[in-house]
């Protein structure tokens, strides 16, 4: 007998900003740590540009400025010079929205709409490729 699954749209305002943090996730026998770039922001997730692909469902760890967030990466995709990594966060009180504001935040959003699954499960956000433009200083 097949279950259906209902889902509902959520939307979720995605902002572009340009963050150096410090991330780790389990990698072979050991960790893997690095410093990446938080590309893209919204209060339950983000995406990072890394080195080094990470597989969904591998736990992350984000080192902020304030706190050290934990979380899980929902998707990689291999990027021109870069993987990138969108990941969600456990600890949203300590994440954007909550008290962690990006040094860089582009006031411009990056509009997402994402299908959110029932009871209480993570919102799976489809993901476009990101352009930053250059800023005159």
């Amino acid at each position: 007998m097949a279950t259906a699954r209902l889902g509902f749209v959520v939307r979720e305002t995605h902002y572009s900003c340009a963050e150096l943090v410090e991330v780790t996730w389990p990698h072979g026998d050991g960790a893997y740590s690095e410093f990446a770039i938080l590309a893209e922001i919204w209060s339950r997730g983000g995406v990072l540009l890394a080195e080094e692909e990470a597989a969904p469902e591998t736990p992350i760890h984000i080192s902020l400025p304030h706190a050290e967030v934990t979380g899980t990466v929902r998707s990689c995709r291999r990027e021109r010079c870069s993987y990138a990594l969108e990941v969600s966060v456990d600890a949203t009180e300590e994440w954007f929205g909550g008290r962690y504001r990006p040094a860089v935040l582009d006031p411009a959003e990056v509009s997402k709409t994402s299908s959110a699954l029932p009871a209480g499960r993570s919102a799976e956000l489809a993901m476009k490729p990101l352009h930053i433009q250059p800023r005159a200083l």
